[in-house]
């Protein structure tokens, strides 16, 4: 039965002999939502000739695989990154992956994913269609009102597999300008005029 008492499942115990009983079952039936779940066992059973021995109740506690998440090149994405850094006013892509920590190079499909920042939020993220198994997203760093390092909240999740968070931050640099095909810096008298 789930938390709520309704019945998920029902199987027959098959006998080993001498009145022992067993029953197995895969648990993929059942789901841990993103975390755990419990569940509650209930075994009964009679024979005629003997009085019925009450129902025996055992408690399922069903957790969901553990995950972690990498963040990703976009242009590459088996390349795994730790830093972001991006020019102002640029878009930067963010690629991620999720996967169960036992089979790193398992990667999850059809996973949801989330995020935050300090100017802005994304939802309901599905995963890439030219990338399987990645999740990307833009952020407009137009957005913040200046050059500087800013905090990302990633959250990715699928049912039976554990929440993966992920918290970068990022750099937004100057934008790079010139002036007459030249970075340099011009110094300009007084009396000078620009048009």
């Amino acid at each position: 039965k789930d938390f709520d008492g309704f019945p998920v499942l029902y199987q027959k115990l098959h006998s080993l002999g001498n009145g022992n009983f067993s029953v197995s079952f895969n648990s993929s039936i059942l789901s841990s939502g993103f975390d755990s779940t419990i569940y509650t066992i209930e075994i009964t059973g009679e024979i005629s000739g003997y009085g019925s021995p009450g129902i025996e109740t055992y408690v399922l506690q069903l957790l969901a695989t553990p995950t972690s998440s990498n963040l990703h090149d976009y242009d590459n994405p088996t390349q795994t990154i730790t830093q972001v850094t991006q020019y102002y006013n640029e878009l930067i892509n963010i690629t991620v992956s999720y996967f169960p920590i036992s089979s790193p190079t398992f990667l999850l499909h059809n996973a949801i994913l989330s995020y935050s920042w300090d100017y802005g939020s994304g939802f309901n993220i599905g995963e890439d269609p030219i990338n399987p198994g990645y999740y990307s997203f833009e952020i407009n760093t137009s957005a913040a009102p200046t050059t500087g390092t800013y905090s990302i909240d990633i959250s990715i999740e699928l049912e039976n597999y554990t929440r993966s968070t992920v918290k970068r931050a990022f750099m937004l640099r100057n934008c790079f300008t010139s002036l007459n095909d030249t970075s340099t810096l011009y110094h300009v008298s007084i009396d000078g005029w620009i048009h």
